[in-house]
């Protein structure tokens, strides 16, 4: 694959496994810890149109016509779905109307949402801070709004840039980030083991499926759908009772999505950091040499 250089980097580091794994467990206590974040994460088009949300507070204040042209440009969801996803976001309460019976309507998310996404990125950086330990402070210090809303930023604006190129692994994206609960299902299969084992695990991975079900507020038979597409893609190798097991074509692409994120998050963080005489940037991290 035509993987980028900071991708590569953040590969070849010793403690991407690691990394990886937290990551997609600490996104998992997210939509734990607060079911409306989980209900954001469901899929990739809801949490997009959220995060684009922040991006244009600042900018005018979230109207409908911005947040369509922003979310269909993205190529991740159309204009019309951003509409319906403009009236669920205050149905969780995370926007509110400014000025209500204003024209046009514009919102603000609330102090919940802003408490939630907070918290979310916090989660981020920490696993992020396994590669780059400075991180580790940006996390703690989100709660100034300026540097929150300078991280936000980088991040988001980033972070599109990335979306209008071309994707390395694409039937992550379509297995997995666009299918309802598809992202929570491929946390909790990647993230399996202790440590520094392999991420996400060469070894057959256990699963009951009616309680991932339960976890992600679905059916077990959508569960079910979704691995026999993953095993039909060539994703993964085995799909049995109780047992599933990814393939190394799969494992390698599930690696690229999680190494682009460490990478944008490394990059972004670093952004908004003072500079440090020995910060590089994700594409600078060396190589093991041992």
């Amino acid at each position: 694959m035509n993987w980028p250089p900071a991708w590569r980097a953040v590969l070849a580091h010793p403690a991407f496994d690691s990394a990886g794994r937290q990551l997609v467990g600490n996104m998992l206590l997210v939509c734990e810890e607060d079911e409306r974040m989980g209900a954001v994460c469901k899929d990739a088009g809801r949490y997009l149109c959220a995060m684009y949300a922040m991006h244009l507070d600042p900018r005018g204040g979230i109207t409908q016509s911005a947040l369509k042209a922003i979310c269909a440009a993205s190529g991740f969801l159309s204009a019309g779905r951003a509409r319906s996803l403009l009236a669920f976001l205050q149905h969780l309460d995370f926007l509110r109307a400014a000025t209500p019976g204003a024209r046009p309507m514009r919102y603000h998310p609330t102090p919940r949402f802003m408490a939630a996404w907070r918290r979310h990125l916090e989660l981020a950086l920490r696993a992020a801070a396994l590669l780059a330990p400075e991180l580790d402070g940006l996390a703690t210090q989100l709660t100034d709004d300026t540097l929150f809303r300078r991280f936000l930023d980088v991040q988001i604006t980033r972070l599109h840039q990335a979306a209008l190129g071309p994707d390395p692994a694409p039937l992550v994206r379509g297995l997995f980030l666009h299918p309802y609960a598809g992202s929570q299902l491929l946390w909790a299969l990647s993230g399996h083991g202790q440590g520094d084992a392999p991420f996400p695990p060469r070894e057959p991975v256990p699963i009951v499926l009616s309680h991932l079900a339960k976890r992600f507020g679905v059916t077990h038979v959508h569960l079910r759908g979704l691995l026999r597409q993953a095993h039909a893609q060539g994703m993964m190798v085995r799909i049995d009772r109780g047992r599933v097991e990814w393939s190394a074509p799969g494992r390698a692409m599930v690696r690229a999505h999680f190494a682009a994120q460490l990478a944008e998050l490394i990059d972004a963080g670093r952004a908004v950091l003072p500079p440090a005489p020995d910060t590089t940037t994700a594409s600078q991290l060396l190589e093991p040499t041992g």
